[in-house]
């Protein structure tokens, strides 16, 4: 019993200080021949110093032909494991976990939200890079993206904000995303909008006098054609009953109190079509 206690804590010490012991970051040779995959694996955690952990099932019945030679253990792991359907990922700088490669597509959800207050995000952008798939968070900033290829890349939009790349881990059967978007202020070039004041009405000879300048009748806004009567209404004072009416009202005075002369001819009625439409050509 004694020499069973002892070997026991032999053997724990020794693994206490393998442990410890620094990675060791390139070997000088291996060399395997027909080896059992599992135990080229074991041999390889020992000489690099790094844990190396993975399902039993995984490695069996699988062996390796390879020769290691002055390389990091990410290098000798990838011969090791060339033309098998096993991937590796480095969790620590001394824990290397190996995984199954998954082929078939997954299902990616998640949530955009906002870097700096941590509210979620609406209806922001998601595209599967390198093609013309995509989708967009709903009103509570949640996404989801069905059939995802493997170790693919999404790009992450929001008007404001920069944009976000995130890659896709393929261990991962149905992934659960949450991307921190930044806010990002948008700067532009100046624009400069310049254009010349064009005079429609110019002031006359005569005192209280306005002159229309019928050239600039396109330029006004107008309902069923060009209308004299009713480009009045753009000077101050002048307003009509409704909008469908050419009659006119100045300064608050009553449209019988207007006096209206067509080339000296006094005009008594400026409608027609119960004051729809105007009885002065305009042309």
């Amino acid at each position: 019993m004694k020499h069973i206690l002892f070997f026991i804590i032999g053997l724990s010490f020794t693994t206490h200080l393998i442990a410890q012991f620094p990675r060791q970051e390139q070997v000088n040779s291996i060399k395997m021949h027909d080896t059992d995959l599992k135990t080229a694996i074991e041999k390889l955690g020992q000489l690099y110093q790094v844990d190396i952990l993975y399902s039993d099932d995984l490695l069996k019945d699988k062996r390796v032909n390879c020769e290691i030679r002055d390389m990091s253990v990410e290098q000798a792991l990838n011969i090791m494991l060339k033309n098998t359907d096993i991937a590796f990922r480095e969790e620590s700088s001394t824990q290397i976990i190996l995984y199954p490669k998954r082929n078939q597509n997954i299902d990616v959800y998640g949530w955009i939200i906002d870097a700096s207050s941590g509210e979620t995000l609406p209806y922001a952008n998601i595209i599967l890079e390198g093609s013309s798939r995509g989708t967009s968070s709903n009103s509570e900033g949640r996404f989801a993206l069905l059939d995802v290829p493997p170790s693919s890349t999404l790009m992450a939009d929001y008007i404001g904000y920069k944009s976000s790349q995130i890659y896709i881990d393929n261990t991962d059967l149905s992934p659960v995303l949450y991307v921190t978007l930044t806010p990002q202020n948008l700067e532009s070039d100046p624009v400069i909008v310049q254009d010349e004041n064009q005079d429609i009405f110019s002031i006359g000879k005569n005192s209280g006098q306005m002159s229309l300048n019928s050239r600039q009748f396109d330029q006004l806004p107008v309902i069923a054609g060009r209308d004299m009567i009713r480009a009045l209404t753009y000077l101050p004072g002048v307003d009509q009953r409704s909008n469908s009416s050419t009659v006119l009202n100045i300064r608050g005075g009553l449209p019988s109190e207007n006096l209206v002369t067509l080339d000296g001819i006094t005009l008594y009625h400026t409608d027609h079509a119960f004051g729809i439409l105007s009885a002065v050509p305009t042309s």
